[in-house]
């Protein structure tokens, strides 16, 4: 639409907010080289800090790349939106992997320059970005088949020595954190829930509070019955019997008494999960069980079940617990369930007002339960596994799950003499934490950022001589195709380019390829002898 008419006595000249496409790529060119420049300053380990002020905040110095990167204002639109575009796709890999915005936006930015004089671009740019998306995928095959190594395949020492460096590297070298969370890390399994806090109090260095047992946060004491007449802020109860429940009505309170007076008799407390509670237990709660503190009775409102992860986790817990969750709404009057089949219990049960509920040692992680247990927790890892490991939200909610039945939670609190300086190296920690899990779970490759620049040579090696036993998506779609061919070979080329003109590293692989046909072994062979 027209901005506007500017009038004059000689001529009218219509503005408007379309521009052509080479304006587009000229200004988008000119805001990565912007971005670039600015963030490559602080790139290595011997990159410069940053001056970052806001007005009312206190200024703080940083090299963390992602921290600079949000802090960058443009005042054109098209800038805005390259360096909005720029801001998710870095978040999403220090996201993953804690580290290498900095490394990835240098490198990205060369690529756009070398690529965008190809002239695929503009005839055919659905073709081109299917070829592109093949590079991507054969280059992540390649580096993950011949060129990571897995954390699994060494030793307790030599795995801790490797999250050490990895650790060191994604804090900007300072060992003795590098080497703390490691330590930590080294200590865990993949699916150990690690989180990151500014310690509350004035100490330096960082110290990590292992949690065992099964923590719902969510899962407090029924409002306004709050911890029924203790005053305390926290209730502990040692081996409890707990009861699940989707909704407790009152035609099953008298179960639910009698259950209690055989309980009290043998001094042990009834913790009584569920979701809905009809009025008239309510009723009864509050008129015969809050005045008698001797009752043993404690109701725990879950999560709403309304949505299906809070279903999912309910179900958890009672696999945990060992319960099977009732459904009081569909049993009669005549059906009264028997304690055995439906009640589960723990070894502790702790009961905070802010901090929710905690299990520990829940009866069916021990004895003979745990056989179904563990069948249990393996579907859940198998649908971890099976997942798309881009759909993210998805596989991480089942790897919360997993922490939380193998109750495994660790909180790292980071100390230092100010608390700006607290934050900031929480900041370190974090970036540290992300690195080494992901080295767990993706393996680490030798040579960390110059892995691609291999990987990339190895593939020209494959399209142009065609010799290895490979399939890869690349020639499936340029087999016999010499234009194709041809594009293919200028994105390789333009990627070699680009990590050689940031990392100043120039990959020297000469293959020595005999006329004979390779095994998968011995190609293996080849390339790694040859990386290496």
């Amino acid at each position: 639409y027209s901005k506007g008419l500017i009038m004059s006595d000689e001529k009218i000249v219509l503005t408007d907010n379309v521009i052509d496409g080479e304006t587009l790529r000229t200004r988008i060119g000119d805001t990565l080289n912007r971005v670039t420049e600015i963030i490559s300053k602080s790139y290595g380990p011997f990159g410069s800090h940053s001056f970052m002020s806001n007005r009312g905040d206190v200024p703080k110095f940083t090299k963390d790349g992602f921290s600079i990167l949000e802090k960058i204002h443009f005042d054109d639109l098209i800038a805005q939106n390259v360096h909005i575009l720029v801001q998710r796709l870095s978040q999403g890999l220090v996201r993953e992997t804690g580290d290498g915005s900095t490394s990835s936006i240098v490198t990205a930015n060369a690529l756009f320059h070398q690529l965008k004089k190809m002239s695929l671009i503009d005839s055919n740019p659905k073709q081109f970005s299917t070829l592109l998306k093949a590079v991507q995928e054969d280059l992540e095959f390649i580096i993950e088949e011949f060129l990571a190594v897995r954390l699994e395949e060494l030793s307790f020492e030599k795995r801790l020595e490797v999250l050490t460096n990895i650790a060191t590297l994604s804090n900007n070298n300072d060992k003795t954190i590098g080497s703390e969370v490691a330590r930590i890390i080294n200590n865990t399994n993949a699916y150990t829930s690690v989180t990151v806090e500014a310690s509350p109090y004035n100490v330096t260095g960082i110290q990590e509070v292992i949690k065992d047992g099964y923590s719902a946060k969510k899962y407090k004491a029924s409002t306004p019955f709050i911890l029924k007449n203790v005053d305390e802020n926290t209730i502990e109860l040692e081996s409890p019997v707990v009861l699940m429940a989707y909704e407790l009505y009152d035609i099953h309170y008298a179960w639910i008494e009698g259950l209690l007076h055989n309980l009290s008799n043998a001094n042990r407390s009834l913790v009584v999960i569920y979701d809905n509670m009809d009025k008239a237990v309510q009723e009864k709660y509050i008129s015969y069980i809050m005045p008698n503190p001797e009752i043993k009775l404690y109701l725990v409102n879950s999560d709403s079940l309304a949505r299906d992860e809070n279903i999912d986790r309910f179900n958890d817990l009672s696999v945990y617990l060992n319960c099977n969750p009732l459904e009081f709404s569909k049993i009669s009057t005549d059906y009264i369930p028997k304690p055995n089949n439906v009640l589960g219990g723990c070894g502790l049960f702790k009961l905070n007002r802010q901090d929710g509920s905690l299990f520990v040692k829940g009866a069916g992680t021990i004895g003979e339960n745990i056989n179904k247990f563990q069948d249990y927790l393996y579907k859940l890892q198998s649908e971890y596994d099976e997942l798309n490991p881009q759909l993210k939200i998805a596989r991480g909610a089942i790897k919360s799950r997993i922490a939380q039945l193998n109750a495994s939670f660790v909180t790292i609190f980071v100390g230092g003499s100010t608390q700006e300086e607290k934050d900031n190296n929480v900041y370190l920690v974090e970036d540290s934490v992300l690195a080494c899990r992901s080295a767990i779970e993706h393996g680490y490759t030798l040579g960390s950022n110059i892995a691609p620049l291999f990987a990339t040579r190895i593939l020209l090696e494959i399209v142009i001589n065609q010799t290895f036993p490979i399939k890869t998506r690349t020639m499936e779609l340029v087999d016999s195709n010499n234009d194709l061919m041809v594009a293919v070979l200028n994105i390789l080329d333009a990627i070699i380019y680009a990590y050689t003109r940031i990392h100043k590293t120039k990959p020297s692989i000469n293959i020595p390829v005999e006329e004979k046909d390779y095994t998968e072994e011995e190609t293996k062979e080849l390339i790694l002898n040859n990386f290496q």
